[in-house]
């Protein structure tokens, strides 16, 4: 099963939408993608190691930038729609698969 499912739409617009709007950081497109696919390998990492979801949302909520906050919470609902694997290579193909379609959404929103 792939992360191609519900969540991934709501979450293209909101990676750009939300890194676009960090004034703090004004990165390029592809820094920006880069950056977003590895958030998406660390909150997947988490969610195959079976991390609980609250632990997660609560380090979220304590970064200061709420477009930030935005994205990541949904990344996170997103990860945690996803099924934890038992075995180390499907582990590490859900953390790819994850991370290349956050890529994606991002790369095709920058695009248009």
């Amino acid at each position: 099963m792939g992360c191609r499912g519900v969540g991934m739409k709501s979450l293209n617009g909101l990676i750009v939408a939300a890194l676009l709007m960090t004034s703090a950081h004004s990165f390029a497109a592809n820094d920006m993608c880069v950056n977003a696919g590895e958030a998406a390998k660390s909150i997947m990492r988490a969610r195959q190691e079976n991390t609980d979801m609250s632990s997660l949302m609560a380090i979220v909520e304590k970064q200061e930038d709420e477009a930030f906050k935005k994205v990541a919470r949904e990344m996170v609902m997103t990860a945690y729609g996803q099924p934890a694997y038992q075995t180390e290579a499907m582990q590490q193909k859900a953390i790819a698969e994850f991370s290349n379609n956050v890529q994606l959404a991002c790369y095709q929103s920058t695009i248009k």
